[in-house]
């Protein structure tokens, strides 16, 4: 039984106690280290509640500027970044990081079809994409099929 719920409100998802699924491609590898980048506190909180078992470290930034410096000054596996975002660019997060050559998958978390800056993060590579509302499942899968690439 996997460790995630099916979907959850945008406001909260519960942490489960079950034995996490650990990517299959990671089983013999450490745990990732993710950064999530989103100004929602509810939604990224539960997000990092959704991920936590698969991950050896998550952090949470609320805005561009502290992203970009955790991106520079640390080593990440993952962003989850939220393109959407009211406070922040996403897409000029996404442009910091390929700009320095990090190799940090990124899994991008869109409201709405937006064809300009989703094909602009496609361009600049990135491992997935989800909508909102997220659910569990969306969530795993997309950590998943980056690891698997």
């Amino acid at each position: 039984m996997s460790k995630f719920q099916d979907s959850y409100p945008s406001h909260a998802l519960p942490a489960s106690p079950k034995t996490p699924d650990v990517p299959h491609s990671r089983q013999n590898m450490e745990l990732p280290r993710v950064l999530i980048a989103g100004d929602d506190m509810h939604v990224t909180h539960s997000l990092k509640q959704a991920i936590a078992p698969q991950c050896s470290v998550i952090q949470i930034e609320l805005n561009s500027h502290d992203t970009c410096q955790r991106l520079a000054s640390e080593a990440w596996d993952v962003l989850l970044l939220d393109l959407t975002a009211n406070n922040f660019s996403g897409l000029e997060i996404l442009r910091f990081l390929r700009g320095y050559g990090s190799s940090t998958m990124c899994i991008v978390i869109a409201a709405h079809l937006e064809t300009g800056p989703i094909a602009s993060a496609v361009h600049l590579g990135i491992q997935g994409l989800i909508f909102k509302p997220l659910n569990a499942a969306q969530l795993r899968d997309a950590l998943n099929k980056a690891f698997d690439s």
